[in-house]
């Protein structure tokens, strides 16, 4: 069964002392390693990304389809996808994340206008900056109703 604890004032559930349930509290030390685990698995995948790059291993040509870039940018979530449904731990701390959270960061994507900037001096072609500048600038500006 669980209790709540009210502020005798106003009546509203009191922030300090949250809900009682039997369950016990959670383990701080576990959710840190968590983190610390998500930041290495980024880091090794960033790190792979660069040094396959700086390899040429994402360079092809007119002739061969460039079939390096296509896994790069899919095999990440597959692998994700697969894990997620095979892996109770992950379903549930991904599900216990806070949504409004992970689209409050997409925010940041308001810098979109440097797409823009750079193509208005030339350096950028107009068939990528205009789309992604207006497309990471509409992101930014919704992110924060959206959350």
């Amino acid at each position: 069964m669980t209790t709540q604890i009210y502020d005798a004032e106003n009546a509203k559930p009191r922030r300090d002392q949250g809900f009682t349930t039997s369950e016990p509290a959670p383990d701080t030390k576990r959710k840190l390693s968590r983190t610390s685990y998500v930041w290495a698995i980024l880091a090794v995948w960033g790190y792979a990304a660069f040094a396959l790059s700086q390899n040429g291993v994402f360079q092809s040509t007119a002739a061969t389809p460039p079939i390096a870039v296509a896994i790069a940018a899919f095999g990440p979530g597959l692998l994700f996808l697969s894990v997620y449904s095979v892996y109770a731990p992950l379903r549930r701390w991904v599900d216990g994340l806070d949504l409004s959270e992970i689209i409050a960061l997409q925010a940041w994507r308001i810098i979109g206008f440097a797409f823009l900037a750079v193509w208005g001096l030339g350096e950028l072609p107009a068939v990528f900056a205009l789309p992604a500048g207006i497309g990471d600038m509409a992101v930014g500006l919704a992110a924060p109703v959206v959350a």
